[in-house]
């Protein structure tokens, strides 16, 4: 992920001028606030990862979804049609598909870990959303931070689930603590029945892991937790890997990414202003909802151009770089 130490120092000193960030202290930036940097810089990452990368097309139908994302509104989909997830709309619709509560339950009825999968809506920045996929384990995070820079790394070193379940438990034994070695032995489980099914298609041509690794990646940041996805996918990974599987390139991206950023070309502060606003009560933004249609917005900055966005299965709410990249 971006972690350049002068970009850094740029963002929190254009921040400061702007007055979108202002404390009183010495400190140059509290927690929360490079906390939701950090998180810009991590979406910014992974958008330039989508653009970058080639991805298996994903072929859907009118049975899939009755209508898809464009820059200009929906379409109807009336036939076979295939997604290209370079571009952000139809990661929407990818997104649309495969969030619904019942994707994956109506697939695999009788797989424990898919069937007992629950729904959740989650904001991201300060105007988008998505319904987001939760598993029913509970693992306590004793896994150590993951890796700010490669993210990816994570999952070469944590593949092995008896790292990620024993090790702290060993490290405690003895001591008072909260850990429940029965969560252990049910995630355990679950882990055993994802990694049965995971060389399924769901689409055609495209397997379970394939779009489990496309969705951690797109909505959970590859961050390994107890609320996550994620964990399932890193700890079911083949020792080896196809050179095109999505976690694959993502880790080769990673370690591209110092060479690939062009400040320029990829960065606008203006996105940077929207994760410290509030889309309901900020005088710098007006945010025009469900315009020219449901789920899309316009977003004008005092009496700049509006530029057009999606607040629905948006998980990069990038709308600046987005609009210049894409019109």
């Amino acid at each position: 992920m971006l972690r350049d130490t002068s970009l850094l120092y740029e963002i929190v000193t254009s921040l400061k001028e702007n007055r979108f960030i202002n404390h009183d202290n010495d400190t140059l930036v509290t927690d929360s606030q490079l906390k939701r940097i950090n998180g810009f810089l991590d979406d910014l990452t992974i958008e330039l990862f989508f653009k970058y990368a080639t991805f298996k097309p994903i072929i859907i139908t009118p049975e899939h979804i009755d209508k898809k994302y464009t820059s200009h509104g929906y379409v109807k989909l009336t036939k076979e049609t295939e997604l290209n997830i370079n571009n952000p709309y139809d990661r929407y619709t990818f997104l649309k598909i495969i969030s619904h509560p019942n994707f994956f339950k109506d697939i695999f009825p009788s797989n424990k870990c898919l069937s007992n999968l629950y729904c959740d809506c989650k904001k991201f920045g300060c105007y988008a959303r998505c319904f987001i996929h939760k598993p029913d384990y509970i693992v306590h995070p004793y896994i150590e931070a993951f890796n700010q820079e490669f993210r990816a790394i994570d999952f070469d070193n944590n593949r092995a689930a008896s790292l990620y379940c024993f090790r702290d438990f060993m490290r405690n034994f003895g001591k008072k603590c909260e850990y429940d070695i029965n969560e252990t032995m049910f995630f355990a489980e679950r882990n055993s029945d994802y990694a049965a099914v995971k060389n399924i298609e769901v689409f055609e041509g495209v397997n379970l892991e394939y779009v489990l690794s496309i969705y951690c990646i797109l909505v959970e940041k590859l961050i390994i937790n107890h609320e996550n996805m994620t964990p399932l996918v890193a700890f079911a990974l083949d020792k080896i890997q196809d050179i095109n599987h999505p976690l694959q390139l993502f880790h080769n991206f990673e370690l591209k990414l110092p060479q690939i950023f062009n400040k320029e070309k990829h960065f606008d502060m203006r996105d940077v202003f929207l994760r410290f606003v509030n889309a309901e009560k900020s005088r710098a933004f007006n945010f025009k909802f469900n315009y020219p249609c449901e789920d899309y917005v316009l977003i004008r900055l005092f009496s700049e151009e509006e530029v057009p966005s999606v607040s629905f299965y948006n998980t990069l709410p990038l709308p600046y770089y987005q609009y210049k990249n894409l019109h």
